[in-house]
């Protein structure tokens, strides 16, 4: 059995080998690999960098940007908004975690301690199952509903 399993592995590792040598000589993988590779750089990599270049400047769209160091970070610690969102960005995450917490172990023993009567009939279970389900990912849907809310009252007229 040993020498079955040691074959076995031994096998799986050379195909691997011969497989990665092929990869590496075929060209074909880089035209696959090229178009994700473009998308992510332009539109991921490439703001990156741009917002941290401009982090570190003075810039308006009327003149080129000119380098001031950190002091725009020195100027947002000490901006009075900027402390007042972070505080209140710490106690919404105090107080909706645990809570989001409670609801859903709370949902999910709900779901685990019921049982299905067997004298009902297959549709009744399936209905049964739909509402369980719906229980379950509820407490998912909760947070988007809450931030649609924060984000209409942040585009309000007076937000």
């Amino acid at each position: 059995m040993k020498e079955y399993v040691r074959k076995y592995f031994m096998l799986r590792r050379h195909n691997f080998q011969v497989a990665v040598k092929k990869a590496k000589r075929s060209k074909m993988c880089y035209a696959f690999l090229a178009p994700y590779a473009i998308l992510f750089t332009v539109f991921y990599i490439l703001p990156v960098v741009t917002s941290i270049f401009f982090s570190f400047t003075y810039y308006n769209i009327l003149e080129s940007p000119r380098f001031i160091g950190l002091q725009n970070y020195s100027r947002l610690l000490h901006s009075s908004n900027f402390l007042l969102a972070g505080r209140n960005t710490l106690v919404f995450i105090a107080c909706s975690t645990p809570l989001l917490l409670a609801l859903s172990l709370c949902t999910a023993i709900a779901l685990l301690s019921g049982r299905p009567d067997k004298s009902r009939p297959a549709h009744a279970d399936e209905a049964h199952c739909s509402i369980r389900t719906l229980l379950y990912l509820l407490p998912f849907a909760i947070p988007v509903a809450a931030l649609t809310g924060v984000w209409k009252i942040i585009f309000s007229r007076y937000g």
